[in-house]
């Protein structure tokens, strides 16, 4: 995520909502396009590698909510089009906001102010 620390103040801003992240596929694997950052993860071949990723994910940051892994058929990712990232906000199974695509169109500004306009909707 562009700015894990930025969005771990939202979700404790955001008590009352229910944040998931999805680990997708890795954008820059050790086995691929690396780059130099602090997970250095091959790219997962099976379920079980995906989850261990997202496990070393919520390892280095413990407070961004609840972490799931895209199974490796990448359904999440396709649908979403979130491959490095994406942010979406989903009320009751409805897809309320889609964010652009990271790095250049993820912007936890515009997420923050789609947020707190669903929730006075209430």
């Amino acid at each position: 995520m562009k700015s894990i620390l930025e969005f771990e103040k939202i979700v404790e801003k955001f008590s009352s909502v229910t944040f998931l992240t999805i680990y997708v596929r890795e954008a820059h694997p050790t086995d691929g396009w690396a780059i130099n950052n602090s997970y250095n993860l091959p790219q997962a071949i099976s379920n079980s590698d995906r989850i261990k990723s997202a496990q070393i994910l919520k390892a280095q940051a413990a407070n961004i909510g609840t972490i799931l892994a895209d199974a490796i058929g990448d359904e999440i990712e396709q649908f979403f089009s979130a491959l490095p990232e994406r942010l979406a906000i989903i009320k009751n199974g409805k897809v309320e906001y889609v964010g652009g695509p990271g790095p250049f169109g993820y912007d936890l500004d515009e997420m923050v102010e789609k947020l707190e306009a669903i929730l006075k909707k209430n």
